[in-house]
């Protein structure tokens, strides 16, 4: 029986890819078995465990604590986003309306505030702040 010039090509095509497969394989093994092997694997495995669960600890904290912003933090979070508007009011009016929508959308009621706050306010800038609060609504 006598094989084709083709047919040989492929039969070897096939062994060498089956050498490179079990090569790769044997290599991943190899690896796998140095790394569990390593003095401080077991170390650095209860490291990780140990830092996801802070970290998710620490998000379930935070997301916590983002909801019991106490009414006296708030009118500090609000008066310094009237500051910064106040300040930006002269030189940069886009960033001052932000500022101050940002106090308007904190604020309990933000109608009655904004109503307190029309009066005090440049047109041009009440205007801007009243669209990025109704905007972001």
């Amino acid at each position: 029986m006598r094989l084709t010039l083709a047919a040989m090509r492929e039969i070897f095509t096939t062994q060498r890819l089956l050498i490179c497969g079990a090569a790769f394989i044997a290599y991943c093994i190899y690896f796998d078995y140095r790394r569990r092997n390593a003095p401080d694997y077991r170390e650095k495995v209860t490291e990780r465990r140990r830092a996801k669960q802070h970290a998710a600890t620490e998000q379930d904290n935070d997301e916590g604590d983002q909801q019991q912003v106490t009414m006296e933090q708030l009118q500090m979070i609000i008066a310094q986003e009237l500051r910064a508007g106040e300040q930006l009011a002269k030189t940069d009016p886009a960033s001052a309306a932000r500022h101050i929508a940002n106090a308007i959308r904190l604020h309990p009621d933000p109608n009655q505030f904004a109503a307190l706050l029309r009066p005090n306010l440049p047109d041009d800038i009440f205007t801007m702040a009243i669209q990025i609060v109704n905007s972001q609504q």
